[in-house]
Formats: structure tokens, sequence, C-alpha cells
């Protein structure tokens, strides 16, 4: 009778801590806090990158070519520190922080779209230009590893020339960048190989399209491309993170649905894995009534992507960006854009899980559901950060078309759980337009902050994190 009872209590225990456990997770809220106006003439900003230990962050304003320095020494109220013209007829595409030494790094994209583009470091007090090194083509995202050692470029190539016979386009490559210090910083130029026979990827079968301005021809204008392969001219690198430790940089391949994986201390692609399609209900109707009542199967073809704390999974916002839209698609062919955050194992690529619909669902329960894009990409998932909070592990989405961030628990990776969606402006759902494009975590006296970078309103929102009280007290 003893042992039975025995058992009784470790298994109501166990139960009892699970429970906790996982109020707590569901206990947490986002709450808007502030909105932010840069003091420059920012009318577009897109990236955002956090130095910690000195509280500061540099926002890159891609259409004016600025950068803006700015203290979060008050975390919820940030302030302008100061603001660089980094080129003066060159686009800006990225930017990122290093993270001890007072330099940023921008990726500048050369006016002719078939020439290789430059990354420069600069003083982050005085915005001198201190070193500047050559990039791939169209160099897109940039980042600093996190023991400073590195940077990554993921250079997309996607221009495209049509030369009387056939379409003509640059190779995409990554640039990695051995950093000593500004003035000692080498850069070696990856180049990509075939890629066509990678399970998982996009591959001529799936039958999706490029949208691309077209130089050439009887005069330039913006048609769809068949993408026939994962040859490197078709292979287009979009957004750069690394693992902790600083030993790999994960390259995302938005068009092409798949993932580089760098060694940095070789400089070499260590693997490359397809990231496959999933499979769950959506509305693809732009009719003014959402219904998610429609099974798609699709390619995820994520933008950012981002690397857990602990460093075992690679977390991925599948936005799509590969035509025709879903209602156009024909047969069994997969869709373009998973509107889903994906969970893979960093370490070998297998899919754990991912949201499904849930993304959607939460923003039309939220008043936030974009319907006029039910046929393209829905919310569109267009960026993702992961941390750690009580030990547990989370991840913020930025819902591009949706205007808002979403909040998602990985308690358990394996079922991804969707927890609140918030409207980064008190108008969003309305019909301003405000895109969340870069997002930026950052923890200060045992406070959690989320920034977002709104391309269309030209603001930064602040959001806080916070655990509902009430709550917690009644799960004990």
């Amino acid at each position: 009778m003893e042992k039975i009872n025995t058992q009784t209590l470790l298994i109501f225990v166990a139960l009892t801590i699970c429970s906790i456990t996982t109020s707590n997770a569901s206990a947490l809220s986002l709450e808007r806090i502030a909105v932010f106006e840069p003091q420059s003439d920012c009318y577009s900003p897109e990236i955002i990158s956090v130095q910690e230990n000195t509280q500061r962050m540099v926002l890159s304003c891609g259409n004016e070519n600025l950068v803006e320095i700015i203290s979060i020494e008050n975390p919820a109220q940030p302030k302008s520190l100061d603001y660089f013209k980094v080129s003066n007829n060159e686009e800006i595409s990225a930017v990122s922080f290093h993270p001890t030494e007072n330099v940023f790094a921008v990726a500048v994209i050369n006016n002719d779209a078939f020439a290789s583009g430059k990354v420069q470091i600069h003083d982050a007090s005085s915005g001198e230009i201190l070193n500047t090194l050559d990039s791939g083509v169209h160099p897109d995202g940039l980042e600093f590893s996190p023991n400073g050692k590195y940077l990554v470029v993921a250079n997309e190539g996607e221009a495209y020339h049509y030369n009387g016979k056939e379409y003509e386009s640059p190779e995409g490559s990554v640039t990695l960048v051995k950093f000593s210090s500004p003035s000692n910083a080498k850069a070696i130029q990856i180049n990509l190989p075939d890629l066509s026979e990678v399970e998982g990827m996009m591959h001529k079968k799936h039958e999706r399209k490029f949208e691309r301005v077209v130089t050439g021809g009887n005069n330039d204008e913006e048609i769809k491309i068949a993408i026939k392969d994962n040859t490197p001219a078709n292979t287009e690198p979009e957004f750069v993170t690394f693992s902790p430790d600083s030993a790999k940089a994960y390259v995302s391949l938005q068009e092409n649905n798949g993932i580089l994986v760098i060694d940095t201390t070789k400089a070499k692609i260590e693997s490359v894995f397809g990231l496959g399609t999933t499979t769950h209900l959506a509305d693809i109707n732009d009719n003014g009534k959402v219904n998610f009542n429609k099974e798609i199967t699709a390619l995820r073809e994520p933008d950012g992507i981002d690397i857990s704390p602990d460093g075992k999974f690679l977390l991925t916002a599948d936005e799509g960006d590969t035509d025709p839209k879903a209602s156009k698609t024909l047969g069994n062919k997969p869709k373009g854009g998973g509107r889903t955050l994906s969970i893979f194992d960093a370490l070998n690529g297998k899919l754990i899980a991912d949201t499904g619909n849930q993304l959607d669902e939460m923003a039309h329960a939220k008043g936030l559901y974009p319907d006029d894009r039910s046929d393209n990409k829905g919310s569109e998932p267009e960026n993702v950060i992961s941390f750690k909070i009580n030990n547990i592990l989370y991840a913020v989405v930025g819902l591009e078309r949706a205007d808002a961030i979403a909040l998602v628990s990985l308690e358990v990776p394996s079922q991804p759980k969707v927890l609140t969606v918030e409207g980064v402006d008190p108008k969003a759902g309305n019909e301003d337009e405000y895109a969340p494009e870069g997002l930026a975590y950052y923890e200060s006296d045992g406070k959690h902050y989320i920034y977002s970078a709104n391309e269309k309103s030209g603001t930064m929102t602040v959001m806080e994190i916070k655990q509902n009280k009430e709550r917690l007290a009644s799960s004990n």
C-alpha cells in the first residue's frame, strides 16, 4: 500500500510541475509600450542590431542610405544619439553592430546590378569609414558573429538581364570576413555549388517563378521567370545567423527553399539542406471573408532565420517569395510560402515541427489578419528571433502583412504554441501599413524587450514581454 501511495504522489508532483510550467508559458503576454520615430530623415527603417555592452543599437534605413545610433539605456524609451549618411548614391541593405568594438558594418549594393557590392566598416561614434571590403553581387543580409571574429554576408545576386535568347543572372554567393580589427579584416568569397539535386529544395517540377525586374530586350520590365534549377545563378542567399559558439553561420536561401551551413573557421560550406513543405489549413480567397478551410501544401521559403540560444534549433520565418498565387497553383504542385514558423534540428536539418495555421488564426482573432493577402502568403512571417525566459525557449515572429508581432512558446519544440499577436501600432489592422521587418531582443534588469523596425511607417515599435501575475498565482 505504501508503494502505491508513493507512486501516486510522484505522478501527482510531476503533473503539478508540468501544469505550472505550462501555465508560466501561457501567462506571458506582449505589451506595446512605445513607438519610436527616428530623428534622421529615415522613412524606411529595416534592420536593427544591438550592442548590449554599450546599451546601443544601430538602425538601417535602406532607401535613404542612413543609419541611426540609438541609446537603449532606458530600454522602454529609446533615444537617438546620432545618424550618418553612409552612402551617397548606392543603396544599403543591412547593418550589423560589432558585439564589443565601437564599429558597425553596412552592406552596400552596386548601382550596376551585375557588379560586386561592398561592405563598409564604420566608426560608431563619428560615422567615419574605417575599411571597405568587396562582397559578392547584391549583398543582402550581413551579421557579425557572437565572438566578433567573423562577419558573414549573404549575396543575393538577384538581377536578371535578357540577352535576346535567354535570361542571365549573376551568381549568388557568400562573403566571409575574418575580423581582427577595423583595419585588419580579410574578405573571403565563398562560391556556391549546383544545389539542384538537394532533397527538399526548390525543383523545376514545382513550377515556381521569380518576379524580377529584367533589363534588356525591348524595355526594362517586371516579369515572372521560371525557376528551372538551383545553380549558382538561380540561388539567392538572403539572411544570416550564427551558432552561439560562432563556429557555424546559417544562411537562408529563400526562393530556393534551403539552408547553407558555413564552417566559419575554414570559410567553407559545411552542408546544405532543403526545408521541404508544410501542410495545413489556410484562407486562400481574397473575398472579404476569412475562412481557414482550404488545406494547402506549401514550400516554406523562409526570409529571416535564427538559432536558439543553446544552439540546438534552427528557426525559420516562412514568408514565401515565389509565384504563382495560391489559387493559381495548378494540380498538386506546392504553393509558395509556408505561412509558418518552423523548427529544425540545427545539427542535421531534420524538421521537428511548425506552427501550422496558428499565426494566421491568432492574427485573425486579434483583428489583424490581412484578408486581401490570403491568395498570396497570408500574414507573411518575415523574421524571427529566439530567447529564453525562466529557462523556457520562446520566439518572436514579425508578421509583415498583419503589421504585428507574434509570441510563440517553444517549451515543447515539437509542439510550438502561438501565445499572442500584438499590432506594432495602435492603428494596426486599419488601412495604414507598417510592415515590421527587422527584429531585436534585449534584456535589462529582468525585463524583456522586443524592437521592430517598421519599413512602411518609418517607425520602430518597442514591446515588453510581461508575465500575468494573477494567472501565475492561480496556477499554484
